[in-house]
């Protein structure tokens, strides 16, 4: 799991759509996307979260979480990635 081809690092060998998730309690995902972009279709971190406020009331969290240098160093390896939101309902 830590030994990987440098050279197969911008080749893409699943022709389908693929999803990863990042989560926050584990940091060593956010480098491993930085990675292997090129391989990656969709990226969702987890760092949204909805809480109820009240009756029907709901706010959503987690927006000073977002890590945009993060963002743009994965779309610098790859600008086709698309970042899709995962949220956790508290």
């Amino acid at each position: 799991h830590q030994i990987y081809c440098s050279s197969c690092l911008e080749t893409k060998e699943f022709k389908n759509p693929t999803l990863i998730y990042i989560t926050p309690w584990n940091s060593h995902g956010y480098e491993i996307a930085k990675i292997f972009a090129k391989k990656f279709d969709y990226i969702s971190p987890v760092w949204l979260n909805i809480k109820r406020t009240g009756v029907e009331s709901f706010v959503i969290e987690g927006k000073h979480d977002i890590d945009r240098k993060w963002i743009e160093a994965v779309k610098g390896k790859n600008p086709q990635v698309k970042f899709v939101p995962r949220v956790i309902f508290d």
